[in-house]
């Protein structure tokens, strides 16, 4: 077989810049190409052919240039200013989708570094000219074209299928913890244990234990939350469980950063106390709920002006990113948009009320105003209606529920597991179809 031959895009190849302007476009019939992966649409057109589209503006992703999208469009469409259309001067010489398929599939050797500028980076017309591509014959072309759709058909199917996967997943987690907090999942065992000290028992306890610490004058007192009504009753509990308002459980604080501004480096500089903030709680579901990182670290400065939580600590965001939960897993100050949960009473209601709070994480973000930055205070987390558990039940909930969570998580690792694979196949082929003279 003869080797394929290498060619300038210039040489073969005729570029042209979109003229129409985005913001201005009229909506119409034909399809207009922009830098997004979806088309919009336009009331005119400027080429009637077939085309690779080329956006020549870009940004910079984690500190990097990219370019997410290399477009291929046929027929009459409309491009925007700030792409250029690649077009094959000679069909039977080059095809247009199979020149997409080899930019599109190393445009990150071949376009990339070619990008000039910093926030804004932009591609000239005259260097994307230079690029070389491989000329192997016009039937291999239509071949490797032929054998990238079917896969690509392939592939978004199983895209689908993944999708519909994972939607599946997140209704069953949701039907978990709503099975949880109204004593479904543990049914069977109150059947067997029909003597359980009942959760107003506990309720007492705990509010006995903030009275305590109230007149010790370790914590202040705190107004008094309003009674249930009747009519805020979403379901019955099982026998032995009580309502109560969330705060009524435990208690929940504010974390503290008194200097403004929050970011002043005389916090900061040559710091050792761990200091957590709403996006490292956010990223805690990705690790089963656990605080692993921190952005900073506090020094003597920052931490006077703060406070120390203990390692277990139940972590729930306030601000930026709403009802988000994770337990600390190392001694952290954090933010007053960050509220620490204390349980007064066993470890297992720290978990149980993360459960509670996963399940309601939608309604309670509806308690945040439409606003730039959204947020929610700490009057809204105390008053929310909780199903408490007796204390022997609330131990036997959390076991369950992280099993049943932990078999969850390892499906949807393979659920991910699947379509790495399928991508990688995919990448496979490509490479050795576009390799192979």
């Amino acid at each position: 077989m003869a080797k394929w031959k290498q060619i300038s895009i210039g040489d073969v190849c005729t570029l042209e810049k979109g003229q129409t302007g985005i913001a201005k476009a009229i909506p119409g019939q034909y399809p207009m190409v922009t830098t997004g992966a979806e088309r919009k649409t336009c009331n005119d057109y400027q080429f009637d052919t077939k085309a690779v589209c080329i956006p020549l503006v870009s940004s910079t992703g984690h500190g990097k240039k990219t370019l997410n999208y290399v477009h291929y469009q046929e027929g009459k469409f409309a491009l925007g200013t700030i792409l250029t259309a690649v077009i094959p001067n000679d069909p039977g010489q080059l095809d247009a989708q199979f020149l997409h398929l080899y930019l599109s599939f190393f445009k990150d050797r071949l376009l990339v570094p070619l990008m000039r500028g910093a926030a804004n980076v932009s591609l000239n017309q005259r260097d994307i000219k230079k690029v070389q591509i491989p000329l192997p014959p016009i039937a291999r072309q239509r071949e490797i074209i032929a054998r990238s759709t079917t896969l690509l058909a392939h592939k978004e199917r199983l895209s689908d299928e993944i999708t519909e996967q994972q939607t599946f997943l997140q209704q069953l987690r949701q039907a978990i913890l709503q099975e949880a907090v109204q004593g479904k999942l543990t049914e069977a065992w109150r059947q067997a244990h029909p003597d359980v000290e009942p959760a107003s028992e506990l309720l007492k306890r705990i509010q006995a234990e903030k009275a305590r610490l109230i007149k010790e004058g370790k914590i202040k007192k705190q107004k008094p939350l309003p009674p249930i009504k009747g009519e805020e009753i979403p379901f019955e509990l099982p026998k032995g469980w009580t309502w109560c308002r969330l705060g009524e459980c435990g208690l929940f604080e504010r974390g503290k950063s008194k200097r403004r501004p929050r970011n002043d480096k005389r916090l900061f500089e040559n710091g050792t106390y761990p200091f957590v903030q709403t996006g490292d709680v956010a990223q805690s579901k990705k690790t089963g709920f656990l605080i692993k990182t921190c952005t900073s670290y506090y020094n003597d400065v920052g931490l006077a002006q703060s406070r120390m939580w203990p390692t277990g600590t139940l972590c729930i965001t306030i601000a930026a990113n709403i009802a988000e939960t994770g337990f600390l897993t190392f001694d952290a100050c954090f933010p007053d948009s960050v509220v620490g949960f204390t349980p007064l009473s066993n470890k297992s209601l720290s978990k149980y009320v993360n459960n509670y709070l996963c399940l309601s994480k939608t309604e309670i973000e509806k308690y945040a105003p439409a606003t730039a930055q959204k947020n929610i205070n700490l009057g809204i987390i105390n008053q929310l209606l909780f199903p408490l558990p007796p204390e022997e039940e609330q131990k036997i909930i959390v076991t369950k529920v992280d099993r049943l969570l932990t078999y969850c998580d390892q499906l949807e690792q393979q659920i991910m597991q699947s379509q790495i694979t399928a991508e990688q196949l995919m990448q496979a082929v490509l490479r050795e179809a576009f390799t192979k003279s």
